[in-house]
């Protein structure tokens, strides 16, 4: 008995006390009975088209074929359809059939165990389903009919009903099924007998009323009461009308209800007119409560995407504006106006994306993620910040063509002012220069790269990525809207003062001459280099400004976008011009006096005062004491490093007047001079030579710790040069020769290109010359790992990833994998965790998945690949390849049981065409770790089902060679050679016997086989010849 409906799913009984009741079937009852068999019928016929050789397309209740005789015989008389199915006669009308004749029938039925069709030659039923005409109004739900039977099926019955337009076929079934009594008394009692019949159903078969469903009335017929039971639950459920409803389910989007014979559904934007924003509505209710509701709309509903039966839904409401109406429709949101205010229901939550808010029966609001909240907060966190069937109140902001959802927005529409902080999603990025974002209501806006941050770095822009989310202050309004995300900008939302290492410049007024800043290279021209100091302020530096040294091609040293550090030498505010200087003597003298040191040369500032200073002690000659060079013009001696470049002579000057002030303040005894030597032995010369101190008298001592170290390295030349000097001539062609046999060897050796790489050296020039071989990568990072250098690997991995062609993802796929076992054996499980993680994100999930599984699998860590096998199961679950090796993992781990259970949950979640070729994979598992009957059960099970797939038997066969007797095999190929295929397929499963018996036969057994292919061959030919 059918206890409840729900959603497509029936509630059954079967205990006697509910099965066998005294007491008539009220209507609900009956109602219920009739929709679990229209569910039974679909699921019969989608089963049928899946597993029979019925084709339910052309076989159709109440259709009208052509059918020709078959066989007469004992059980019946069959008949052969027009559309190839065979099919059984009902009726006295099989006997007078002839052979070869052609005769119209009509459809009765279709059984299930087994499968047959059944026919009827009944010429007025035939001639009255030929005829298609309008639906036959006496057939009414709930009104009672008499049918004589003309097919008894367990668990329906097929009648045939006298109407005005001729029989129809009706469908009859019993309250009470078949479990009380056997099928034959239930046969002999029923066939061909009258019964009374109260129609539930019109339309089981299509719109017209080809075919009815009624049940079955014992005794007599229905009273009036139960008539009225009957149809009580289909009357008065107009548009407009107030029932009662029950509640069935509670939702959070809506409340599924019960309401007479329908389903019904209330929407939680129908409870309330205006809800509590935050709020839950339907939370209010519990399951049981009666509700008295509107009905507002009915809506169709399919049971099952295979199925495709269709069903009514009532559509309710309890707000009391519709209760309050006659007759209202639900109101549409297309037909609205711009800014025009809804309550709704948060339907759909997409996380960085947008929000899909349900304003009543399928009608929906798009919310784009800057138009869900204010808070920057709440847009990173949509799902924690708003859960399903939360109320929330939506204004219409632009309405879309019909197949597109109108957009809305949860915040008011403000003007964009200076000052204004407002969130916004990076929509492109340019590399150091800018980025473009979008701004709510579908406006853009720029923030330059100046604006970015209140500390420049070298890739500002690196750390954003598009659709990031960003909070910004609008510092513009001009012809684009221009932001800033600096920290200074909004100190109203820092605890702290934030520290700014690059200040905003916004004018020229603001710079101040001789100001060390940094700004970001703008373009690099014929006339200098333009650095951008501010989104304003732009500042040029002229060629002999750029460097210290001379660079022949500077335009390539700086590339748009570049930080740089410059010193402002000259500003124009008349004419809105910038002079300034990247040489590091301007921008920091101290670190170029010391480079200057560290190379032994003397920077040109330390020249020119130290010539100044012997200008002064000698009293203004312009001599030193051994008269090797004329230092009175210091302006002409120049730094090598310079080349040519121009000393600023305001800051020369300055500097001159400094040591000479400092120089008079010293008094005589205790100035130190230091002595200049000649022109070549000052250049050759590294070190200052040491100066001699007579303020404490002169020592005669010599200090040998002073000049170890330059004593040692002159003898040490000195040894060399002697060396050198004892070496015959003979000894120095030997020297030559050897050296370029040596040349030549390494050359001949770059030139092999069978050569195996032997150093780093080596590997970095063929990487050269191929950077996509993941050969070479993989074998560079095997080298380092020969040399224990882990951590230099995983360098050497990470710079393979960046130097492959994004395109080629099987060469960066193998580094991947190289990578993942350097992990597994070196790493840690963290890190390979993270490894994997983050090559999900640039790798086919499901390749790189079977990928760690075969490397702990190779590393003998089981545990490890059961669990990605079980993910994989659920994620991949219908790729056959994840539960074979799974399988085969379980097998081999001696889990017999587990890779039995795991076949069968294979089986129910793998589509149909898999099942084959599972199930044979599972059966070689079974010969070779579990119990080998049981694997050739699976092959004789499938090759019964499958007779004509020689890849079965061709499995089966090197299997049982590998792991059975040579009989067995024998006996299943002798019974193989019975079957009834083509000449291509017999040719090969001959091949196949042949060449087990060469290999482990004997000579007659060869010859057996020879003589029966020999054989078959003969009767087709003698078959063909007959034909023809």
């Amino acid at each position: 008995r059918v206890m409840e409906v729900a959603e497509g799913k029936f509630i059954l009984s079967s205990r006697d006390s509910d099965v066998i009741s005294q007491e008539p079937p009220d209507g609900e009852s009956i109602s219920r009975v009739g929709e679990w068999f229209v569910l039974y019928l679909s699921t019969r016929d989608a089963l049928l088209r899946e597993v029979s050789d019925v084709d339910m397309t052309c076989v159709t209740p109440g259709q009208i074929l052509e059918c020709s005789l078959k066989e007469m015989g004992r059980e019946g008389t069959t008949v052969s359809l027009s559309t190839g199915t065979t099919a059984s006669v009902v009726g006295l009308e099989a006997t007078e059939l002839s052979v070869g004749e052609a005769y119209p029938s009509c459809v009765l039925g279709i059984s299930t165990c087994p499968t047959r069709v059944y026919v009827s030659l009944n010429e007025s039923l035939v001639e009255s389903y030929s005829t298609v005409g309008a639906p036959v109004s006496e057939l009414a739900v709930g009104s009672s009919v008499q049918a004589r039977i003309e097919l008894v099926l367990p668990l329906y019955m097929v009648g045939l009903v006298a109407t005005l337009h001729g029989p129809r076929l009706v469908y009859i079934i019993r309250e009470v099924a078949l479990s009380t009594r056997s099928f034959q008394n239930f046969l002999e009692q029923y066939m061909n007998k009258r019964v009374n019949v109260v129609i539930l159903n019109t339309s089981l078969y299509g719109d017209e009323a080809s075919v009815v469903l009624g049940l079955l009335i014992e005794g007599s017929q229905l009273s009036n009461t139960q008539k009225k039971k009957l149809t009580r639950g289909r009357e008065g459920m107009e548009i407009g009308s107030v029932v009662k409803a029950q509640v069935k389910e509670i939702h959070a989007l809506m409340l599924k209800v019960r309401v007479g014979a329908y389903s019904g559904r209330i929407l939680a934007t129908e409870i309330l007119d205006n809800p509590i924003e935050g709020s839950y509505p339907t939370k209010r209710f519990q399951k049981g409560e009666t509700l008295k509701a509107k009905v507002i709309g009915k809506s169709l509903k399919q049971t099952d995407n295979l199925l495709k039966r269709e069903y009514t839904v009532l559509e309710l409401s309890l707000r009391p504006s519709r209760m309050a109406a006659s007759v209202e429709s639900i109101q549409k949101v297309h037909a609205g106006d711009v800014g025009d205010s809804y309550y709704g229901c948060v339907e759909e939550i997409w996380p960085q994306t947008n929000l899909i808010i349900s304003t009543g029966a399928n009608q929906s609001i798009y919310i784009p993620l800057l138009l869900c909240g204010q808070d920057i907060d709440v847009l990173r966190d949509l799902e924690g910040h708003f859960k399903l069937g939360q109320a929330v109140k939506v204004e219409l902001f632009k309405k879309q063509k019909k197949s597109r959802k109108p957009t809305g927005t949860l915040i008011p529409k403000v003007a964009i002012e200076v000052g204004r902080i407002v969130c916004t999603q990076v929509s492109q990025i340019y590399w150091n220069q800018a980025l473009i974002v979008s701004l709510p209501f579908g406006e853009m806006a720029r923030i330059d790269v100046s604006d970015l941050a209140d500390s420049y770095s070298k890739e500002m822009t690196d750390v954003y990525t598009e659709k990031q989310l960003l909070r910004a202050k609008v510092i513009a309004v001009e012809d684009k809207i221009i932001l800033s995300t600096r920290e200074s900008c909004m100190s109203e939302f820092l605890t702290t003062q934030p520290v700014v290492k690059d200040r905003v410049v916004p004018s020229i007024h603001d710079l101040t001459k001789g100001e060390i800043l940094r700004g970001f290279i703008k373009s690099a021209t014929d006339v200098g280099v333009f650095v951008k100091l501010s989104r304003t302020l732009t500042g040029r530096v002229r060629i002999k400004n750029m460097s210290d040294q001379f660079i022949k091609e500077y335009k390539e040293k700086f590339p748009v976008g570049k930080v740089v550090k410059c010193k402002v030498l000259n500003i124009d505010s008349e004419n809105g011009y910038v002079d300034l200087s990247l040489r590091l003597s301007h921008t920091n003298p101290q670190k170029f006096a010391l480079l200057c040191a560290e190379k032994g040369k003397p920077d040109k500032n330390t020249k020119i005062n130290e010539m100044k200073r012997m200008k002064l002690m000698n009293g203004g000659t312009g001599h030193n004491d051994s008269g090797d060079e004329d230092i009175s013009d210091v302006t002409k001696v120049r730094n090598p490093l310079e080349l040519g470049n121009e000393p600023s002579s305001d800051e020369d000057i300055a500097m001159t007047r400094l040591e000479v002030d400092e120089i008079q303040s010293i008094p005589m005894g205790t100035r130190k001079i230091t002595p200049v030597g000649s022109r070549k032995r000052r250049h050759a010369q590294l070190d200052p030579l040491p100066r001699l101190d007579g303020t404490g008298g002169f020592k005669w001592e010599w200090d040998k710790s002073e000049n170890n170290d330059n004593v040692s390295s002159s003898e040490s030349d000195q040894t060399e040069d002697v060396s050198e000097r004892k070496k015959t001539k003979r000894q120095k062609r030997a020297a030559k020769r050897k050296e370029e046999e040596e040349i030549y060897r390494a050359e001949q050796s770059l030139l092999d290109q069978n050569r195996q790489p032997e150093s780093a050296q080596d590997f970095d020039r063929l990487l050269l010359a191929n950077p996509n071989s993941s050969y070479l990568w993989v074998q560079y990072i095997a080298y380092q790992l020969h040399l224990a250098d882990v951590e230099k690997a995983r360098e050497i991995g990470k710079k393979a990833l960046e130097s492959i062609n994004f395109r080629l993802e099987e060469e960066k796929l193998n580094v991947w994998i190289s990578l993942l076992n350097l992990e597994n054996m070196y790493g840690t499980p963290e890190s390979l965790e993270s490894l994997f993680r983050e090559g999900l994100r640039e790798n086919e999930t499901e390749t790189l998945h079977f990928k760690l599984a075969q490397i702990y699998v190779n590393s003998n860590k089981l545990e490890q690949a059961e669990d990605v096998y079980k993910t994989m199961t659920r994620k991949f679950k219908s790729n056959p390849r994840v539960w074979k090796e799974y399988g085969q993992l379980l097998m081999d781990s001696g889990k017999i049981e587990e890779a039995r259970e795991l076949c069968e949950n294979a089986l129910l979640k793998l589509a149909d065409k898999f099942h084959v070729e599972l199930l044979a994979k599972f059966g070689q598992f079974e010969f070779r770790h579990g119990d080998a009957e049981r694997g050739r059960t699976v092959f004789e099970t499938l090759l019964s089902n499958h007779p004509k797939r020689l890849d079965i038997w061709f499995v089966y066969i090197d299997t049982l060679i590998k792991y059975d007797h040579p009989d067995s095999v024998r006996e299943v190929c002798e019974r193989g050679t019975t079957l009834n295929l083509s000449v291509n397929k017999m040719k090969s499963f001959y091949k196949k016997y042949l060449s087990f018996e060469q290999s482990y036969g004997s000579e007659e057994d060869v010859n057996r086989v020879m003589e029966n292919a020999r054989e078959f061959v003969q009767s087709k030919l003698a078959h063909n010849s007959n034909s023809a």
